[in-house]
């Protein structure tokens, strides 16, 4: 059986979110749909956690998308047709999954170690733009990898903290290195530290990607959500 999250785990993730989209955990139903309005923000975004959802959008975006079900507003295709008429761009579809004390399986599969930003830096140019993007690494400020014998690092694994509690997890692998048990490795040692530090850990993968879902339920994090957001030309 999946080990649950905590209720002081779950209460955490849903005032992060809301503040993050503008707004107040007490004002976020339970149930159903809650809409935030943003007024200069041209953007449509929706964030679905443990089947309640937070939309934050301009008035115009607002109106266009109010009669979607709940499936239709994080179904990427149903969201950018109702928005057509104000020249939509799909940012980014991900699956949110969390991890705290509660849930986490650690890896001892190698060793990673605490990294600097320029040694990072490296290694993700060496990756396709697209992963680079996904990973958000760059934007982050604490990293961990794991090295070869000669010292080439073959994973890296960061984190940022949002609000000072939620930890947001990144992760990037070099093609030679995947299935080797660095992935895991560095990403351990990432939610170890998050851990430590008293921070509830969000696992974020574009929802094609397979792998980086795998990976993070090898560690114990728990699918809860997901989040749409679609650029507005406005």
């Amino acid at each position: 059986m999946i080990p649950a999250l905590s209720d002081t785990s779950l209460r955490t993730i849903r005032r992060v979110w809301a503040e993050r989209m503008g707004t107040s955990e007490a004002l976020w139903e339970r149930d159903g749909v809650t809409t935030v309005r943003w007024d200069t923000v041209p953007a449509a975004s929706v964030v679905g956690i443990a089947g309640a959802l937070l939309v934050g959008a301009p008035p115009s975006a607002l109106e266009r998308i109010r009669d979607l079900d709940l499936d239709s507003l994080l179904d990427s295709g149903a969201l950018m047709n109702s928005l057509e008429d104000l020249g939509p761009t799909m940012f980014g579809a991900a699956e949110l999954a969390y991890l705290d004390a509660g849930t986490f399986r650690p890896s001892h599969s190698r060793t990673a170690v605490a990294a600097a930003r320029d040694e990072v830096k490296r290694m993700i140019l060496a990756l396709p733009a697209s992963e680079r993007e996904e990973s958000g690494l760059e934007e982050m400020d604490r990293w961990w990898v794991v090295r070869e014998p000669d010292g080439t690092p073959v994973a890296v694994a960061g984190c940022e903290t949002w609000n000072g509690t939620l930890a947001h997890l990144g992760i990037a692998v070099v093609p030679i290195a995947r299935g080797t048990g660095a992935g895991v490795a560095a990403a351990s040692a990432a939610i170890t530290h998050a851990l430590d530090d008293g921070l509830i850990v969000q696992w974020r993968s574009e929802v094609r990607n397979q792998a980086s879902r795998r990976l993070g339920a090898r560690l114990g994090a728990v699918p809860l959500g997901r989040q749409v957001t679609v650029d507005l030309a406005m």
